[in-house]
């Protein structure tokens, strides 16, 4: 797990149809992209997950040049995260 691998997000993309909050995901990308600044990392999060605690979600990330994932986990239902590269 790298130094930056708890963000603490508050922010919300919106409601989902059902009624379900939904994180920020490209808040997620900018924050893991941020902690990965010197290693030239591109990040690319889905952006339909809902904000559940303990739910998992995986972003593709592009570390100089070479693929990878990382995995999310929310801490909360309020955009709280963890991260760690696979």
């Amino acid at each position: 797990m790298s130094r930056g691998a708890l963000a603490t997000l508050a922010l919300w993309a919106g409601l989902g149809g059902c009624g379900e909050e939904m994180l920020d995901t490209s808040q997620v990308e900018r924050d893991i992209a941020a902690d990965l600044a010197g290693r030239q990392a591109q990040v690319d999060c889905p952006g339909d997950v809902e904000a559940r605690k303990g739910d998992t979600f995986e972003c593709s990330v592009e570390l100089r040049g070479k693929p990878g994932v990382v995995r999310v986990t929310q801490l909360d239902g309020d955009g709280r995260v963890r991260w760690s590269l696979r």
